[in-house]
């Protein structure tokens, strides 16, 4: 009769941690794609409001559709450009709020990641005393059957010898 690893429930609680660790470390990985995909939107949405500046400024003088060119054209088209500056600030808040997250993001996978270190470290080693387990049973088992042989080859000895005499004639 085969005997169970006694150690069986721990074995199985550091397969289901490390796979735990594993999806962790899936998930915070996606997350960091993630942020890292929302800076660049952000990012590129901020290179088009720069470039909408630049295109007002190139035309801050250029005549209107009749032909004139008035101060209160030069003044609105001034206010657009101010009002592209705020928003340009704001982004570049927005863009540095986002590095932030990856940084988080990115912390948060090093967290993961050394969790699953630590995860696989540990099963690991129950997995390494489960084999020795197993080496010292196959190893009583193999004397099991050397003995149980001897026992054997004993009695059919005792048994030629009963059935023929002393086995020397």
């Amino acid at each position: 009769m085969k005997k169970k690893y006694p150690l069986q429930v721990v074995k199985d609680q550091r397969e289901r941690e490390k796979k735990a660790a594993e999806e962790r470390l899936a998930e915070t990985m996606r997350v960091l794609e993630k942020e890292k995909q929302a800076l660049l939107r952000l990012k590129e949405e901020l290179a088009k409001l720069r470039n909408r500046i630049e295109e007002r400024r190139r035309r801050l003088y250029e005549p209107g559709d009749e032909g004139v060119l008035d101060a209160g054209l030069v003044q609105r088209r001034k206010e657009q450009i101010d009002y592209l500056h705020r928003r340009v600030e704001t982004q570049q808040a927005r863009v540095e709020e986002q590095r932030r997250a990856i940084e988080k993001a990115e912390d948060a996978v090093t967290r993961a990641r050394a969790e699953l270190v630590e995860a696989m470290q540990a099963l690991k080693a129950i997995e390494k005393h489960h084999e020795k387990w197993l080496d010292e049973q196959r190893r009583e088992e193999r004397k099991k059957e050397q003995k149980l042989m001897e026992e054997i080859a004993s009695a059919a000895f005792v048994r030629r010898r009963s059935e023929g005499g002393n086995g020397h004639e």
